[in-house]
């Protein structure tokens, strides 16, 4: 049993530029976005073949990283007004043939993170404690299509997979395996990982002259940003989110303090203390309590007349409910 949640924005800025050239059109308006963002959703149904179909979205409002750093995001050009103007017959279509989950204050990865580990029912003890991992649901499959890479953190949970495009229109799994191999860290010290390298797309700065190589390094010696700061005695509680053990190598945490060579990076961690905890508590995936799936079944016959409406004659063609893998054409790629 699979869930399939898609990134909403992620698919429309995706489907935007990919069908943009093409100057596909409805009533002189362009319907790009909406055509690429549809023919995605069919194929990957087709393809994965989930149970249930989510539609997580971010809204035109801050966010609660917004109001703790008002330079997040800052910098990212405007919205093409044709892409706009094609957002709200998206998101009513996906309220149609899915569910639609928003919340004011908090992003779509909020939400992504927050359905997937409800979806589960996996308990998890963090602060400083043992990783603990009890599924309620073990035989359940959660699928995310998503370029947000905090969405990482999701990587712990061995049932959680990404679906990443491909140039060749193909879309893989992606999972604990290959994060292991893409980025030599755990995918619990991901969030330690984001604050020592920052993030340019959010506007988010790491530790000053500390890139991948060195940040995976610093994590291989010292474990996580909370065994560090608490050894240091630097307000350790600020990283308790993290999934530390109790169970890291404490030696190696000794050594790496008391090795010489590591005098300068270790007084620029505490000098930058305060920039390297803003930006791993705006890299950390928050919890919202309030939002809920439903067992609302897929439905691609809720959304013909939206097709019927805008001319989406091969689109309008999908008469299941659920398409099967079987009606897949594979030489037909996503974009």
């Amino acid at each position: 049993m699979s869930i399939l949640i898609i990134d909403s924005s992620y698919l429309i800025f995706r489907s935007f530029f990919a069908y943009s050239g093409n100057k596909l059109t409805h009533n002189n308006q362009p319907v790009g976005a909406f055509y690429g963002f549809a023919k995605t959703v069919i194929s990957l149904v087709k393809k994965f073949q989930p149970e249930q179909l989510i539609f997580a979205k971010d809204l035109p409002t801050p966010t609660w990283r917004h109001k703790l750093y008002d330079a997040y995001k800052a910098g990212r050009p405007e919205i093409d007004p044709n892409m706009v103007a094609q957002i709200p017959v998206i998101h009513q279509w996906s309220s149609l043939v899915g569910e639609t989950l928003e919340l004011e204050g908090f992003e779509a990865d909020d939400l992504i993170f927050s359905t997937a580990i409800q979806e589960l029912g996996v308990e998890a003890e963090v602060g400083g404690k043992d990783l603990g991992l009890v599924f309620e649901n073990p035989d359940k499959e959660v699928l995310i299509f998503s370029s947000d890479r905090d969405l990482y953190q999701l990587l712990v949970w061995p049932q959680i997979k990404f679906l990443r495009p491909q140039k060749t229109g193909e879309v893989n799994l992606y999972d604990q395996e290959a994060f292991l191999k893409e980025f030599s860290v755990n995918p619990k010290q991901w969030v330690d990982y984001k604050a020592l390298v920052g993030d340019s797309s959010d506007n988010l700065k790491g530790l000053e002259g500390v890139g991948p190589k060195t940040a995976a390094v610093i994590l291989k010696e010292i474990g996580s940003l909370y065994s560090f700061y608490q050894q240091i005695g630097l307000d350790p509680e600020a990283f308790s989110k993290s999934f530390h053990s109790q169970e890291e190598d404490k030696t190696k945490l000794k050594n790496f303090l008391e090795n010489p060579k590591n005098t300068k990076l270790i007084e620029k961690m505490k000098a930058q203390h305060e920039q390297v905890k803003q930006t791993y508590l705006l890299a950390t995936l928050q919890m919202v309590p309030q939002i809920r799936v439903s067992n609302k079944t897929i439905d691609f016959l809720a959304g013909q007349s939206i097709f019927d409406e805008y001319g989406f004659k091969l689109l309008a063609g999908e008469k299941s409910r659920q398409p099967k893998k079987e009606d897949l054409n594979t030489q037909d790629s996503l974009f």
